[in-house]
């Protein structure tokens, strides 16, 4: 009986144990890298964004559009250098998708034509998070999770409250987004 077939069986199982613990640092260090300053980004946009509109509801319009450009040039940026470390097609295709989204989301909300502000943010929203739930099935439940609880606070917020919508997005929403963002960034720190 040759004595070196035990730890020949327990090499396939040191193997598959380390592709485990590798990929789980991969996804914790891509969960870090490129999602959490993302959703902080966004998070902070949606908290000056809703809490301006409720302040200066006659500027909310303009005020959105040069936020979310900001938004999204800081996006551009940190995904090109994100990119350049960590160069995978995905990348690119992931951020072309959400491009799409968007522009097919803001199509459907004009075509929906909403009838009042509070409608057109919650379309917007619920339409976003639709987005951020399938891909959170796909790349990170949390991020699905999230996506669930902004559309209920949308959607509760619009209907129960729309007096205090843009205040509660502003807080619940931004804070979510940021507060996200921000425990990605500590608590899987290498």
């Amino acid at each position: 009986m040759n004595r070196e077939a035990p730890s020949q069986l327990e090499d396939p199982h040191q193997a598959l144990d380390l592709a485990h613990r590798t990929r789980e640092r991969v996804r914790r260090a891509l969960l870090r890298d490129a999602f959490a300053p993302f959703a902080m980004i966004w998070g902070a946009v949606w908290a000056v964004g809703f809490a301006a509109s409720a302040l200066y509801p006659s500027l909310a319009g303009p005020l959105w559009w040069v936020l979310d450009l900001l938004a999204l040039l800081a996006c551009v940026a940190l995904g090109r250098q994100h990119f350049r470390r960590v160069s995978h097609p995905d990348g690119l295709r992931l951020f072309w998708s959400w491009v799409a989204f968007a522009t097919y989301l803001a199509l459907l909300l004009f075509l929906a034509h909403p009838t009042s502000p509070v409608q057109g943010s919650m379309f917007l929203v619920v339409g976003l998070m639709a987005g951020y739930v399938v891909q959170g099935l796909w790349l990170w439940r949390g991020q699905a999770f999230l996506g669930l609880f902004l559309t209920a606070l949308a959607l509760l917020g619009g209907w129960l409250a729309p007096t205090y919508y843009a205040w509660l997005m502003a807080a619940l929403g931004g804070g979510a987004l940021l507060g996200t963002g921000l425990y990605l960034w500590i608590a899987f720190r290498p």
